[in-house]
């Protein structure tokens, strides 16, 4: 997200972010709560497990913006910093 940031997109990782909150409080107390005494598991393990899957929607909520943003890998020793490219996906 800091690429993103990088090269002055902000609306990505921002709702990057609300996607990990919004799914880890989602998926976590449908796991935990819901879920959670039909699969057998412990509220606080079905929490965990939401945790998880809401990190990985927020993983893949941001990679197709992440791979289409890349940076100029040129080292510059002085200078303005790298400008940012938009490659061609």
């Amino acid at each position: 997200m800091g690429i993103l940031n990088a090269c002055g997109r902000f609306a990505v990782p921002t709702l990057a972010s609300t996607f990990f909150n919004l799914g880890s409080v989602v998926f976590g107390v449908t796991l935990g709560f819901w879920m959670g005494p039909r699969l057998g598991i412990a509220p606080i393990t079905g929490m965990a497990w939401g945790v998880v899957l809401g990190g990985a929607l927020q993983l893949f909520g941001s990679s197709p913006a992440c791979a289409g943003s890349v940076l100029d890998s040129a080292p510059a020793s002085t200078g303005p910093i790298p400008a940012c490219a938009t490659s061609s996906l």
